[in-house]
């Protein structure tokens, strides 16, 4: 059973830690908000992810930040694709309220400050990305 199922334990906005646990965000309004996920035509393969993390990175500190993915810098290292558009949404990073990268690196997953950054930007990855696939959906937060 993947981590994740604990965002569908209840209806509540909240934060997973990757591993058993999770915090609830006690929200006066929530609403519905949009956030895009990119998913890179070359995959990123969990084994192969974790295999590299262990040999390059495991000696390192493990991060605490929940928004902090520790096996980024393995898919970075393995999918050249996957770097050159993590590169691309860094190098614009003041156009987004956050983005990060899902599990092991299967998709990215982004959302905007304003409507003119998310149309503009949407263009740009199009623009130089065109094979890869751009899926828009929705998060209660």
């Amino acid at each position: 059973m993947g981590s994740d199922v604990l965002l569908f334990y209840n209806q509540t906005p909240k934060i997973i830690d990757g591993i058993k646990s999770y915090k609830t965000l006690n929200k006066n309004k929530p609403r519905w908000r949009k956030i895009y996920l990119i998913f890179p035509r070359t995959k990123n393969l969990t084994a192969s992810i974790f295999l590299y993390f262990r040999k390059n990175f495991i000696n390192k500190k493990i991060t605490k930040n929940p928004f902090r993915n520790d096996l980024l810098g393995s898919s970075l290292a393995i999918n050249s694709e996957f770097f050159d558009i993590y590169s691309l949404l860094l190098s614009e990073k003041k156009k987004f309220s956050f983005f990060g990268m899902s599990g092991s690196g299967s998709s990215i997953f982004f959302n905007f400050d304003k409507i003119s950054s998310e149309r503009s930007m949407i263009q740009l990855i199009k623009q130089k990305f065109p094979l890869v696939r751009i899926e828009k959906s929705y998060y209660f937060g």
